[in-house]
């Protein structure tokens, strides 16, 4: 008897491993390159999509289509129209089984300061001359829903550290924030639909075979 239930407890190994192994890692990569050209950029009262223009050996993300007042704004607003703030923001959906979720940050350059947060949550705040932020956090993400990456950037070319937001000056002012950032997760062992059914119909049928060995008669 036991020698015939042996294909059955190997089948039902393979079918728990099938099922039950799932625990992959993930990541989420958020720059502002034209990679991810879901960073959407409010100002005064315009909002649209931000603009990625090339700004040395990165892109930029500004609210004119060169990064100045001399180029064409959000939303169709104007140079007159800014009033030296403005935010970016980018949202991300996280799976509801993701587990380990951490934020990797790093700042690379700003005109000419920014707040950097997360759900609401500063994470910091960097400078045109400022030394650059590289951290990491795993503070409460809001899983199976969406998070928002948001940049708060002041324009003050006079006291860029300390100083109340300005317009654009003169026409070689601008303002523009570079950031590269990335989040990753592992996906939690958690069994997929199907798996499971793969599972539980392989384990009904090994029930019903053996049911139907026992009822047989003994030769």
């Amino acid at each position: 008897m036991m020698k015939s239930l042996r294909p059955w407890v190997v089948l039902c190994i393979l079918l728990s491993s099938v099922a039950l192994a799932h625990n992959e890692a993930s990541a989420i990569t958020i720059d502002v390159s034209t990679n991810n050209s879901g960073w959407v950029a409010n100002y005064s009262s315009f909002s649209g999509d931000a603009y990625h223009y090339a700004c040395g050996a990165y892109d930029c993300l500004s609210i004119s289509s060169n990064g100045n007042e001399t180029g064409s704004f959000v939303g169709g607003g104007t140079a007159g129209a800014f009033g030296g703030t403005w935010s970016v923001a980018l949202s991300f959906v996280l799976p509801l089984n993701a587990q380990n979720v951490t934020l990797f940050y790093t700042s690379i350059g700003v005109d000419d300061r920014a707040t950097l947060s997360l759900n609401g949550t500063d994470l910091g705040t960097f400078f045109i001359f400022g030394p650059q932020i590289s951290e990491s956090t795993t503070m409460p993400f809001l899983l199976g829903g969406s998070n928002t990456l948001r940049l708060n950037v002041i324009n003050n070319p006079f006291d860029p550290y300390n100083g109340s937001p300005t317009g654009f000056p003169d026409a070689f002012d601008g303002t523009a924030v570079v950031l590269n950032a990335s989040v990753s997760y592992n996906v939690s062992s958690v069994p997929e639909p199907s798996s499971m059914l793969l599972l539980l119909s392989g384990m009904g049928l090994m029930g019903m075979l053996a049911s139907r060995r026992r009822r047989l008669p003994k030769v």
